[in-house]
């Protein structure tokens, strides 16, 4: 059995996104009998270190990441959403963890 942690990286809030792929993909999971814990870092004063927590705390064997949109698609105020992204996953690298990254933004890049 494996210990899945999915992650949804989304820190845009205008409006908060609930991260429904994760849930679809966490039933499948169960299915499959292994276990999942998702980390929602929308609200996260600290996503970082929320990660780094979930990774010690929960000792997953892989981290699954959605990217649901790569930017804010604002025309005149842009928010650019990969490089805060790429830092996640790098954390999860850091704590010897392999990541898997998915989602519509990053299919549709």
């Amino acid at each position: 059995m494996a210990k899945i942690l999915l992650v949804n990286p989304n820190r845009y809030t205008q409006p908060p996104v609930p991260p429904i792929g994760l849930e679809y993909l966490a039933a499948a999971i169960v299915r499959a009998g292994h276990e999942y814990l998702l980390l929602d870092l929308t609200f996260s004063d600290n996503p970082q270190e929320a990660l780094r927590g979930a990774l010690e705390d929960y000792a997953p064997s892989i981290a699954g990441f959605t990217v649901r949109n790569i930017d804010s698609a604002i025309y005149h105020n842009n928010l650019f959403f990969l490089d805060g992204i790429a830092e996640l996953v790098g954390v999860t690298s850091d704590a010897g963890v392999h990541s898997v990254v998915g989602g519509a933004g990053f299919s549709f890049a």
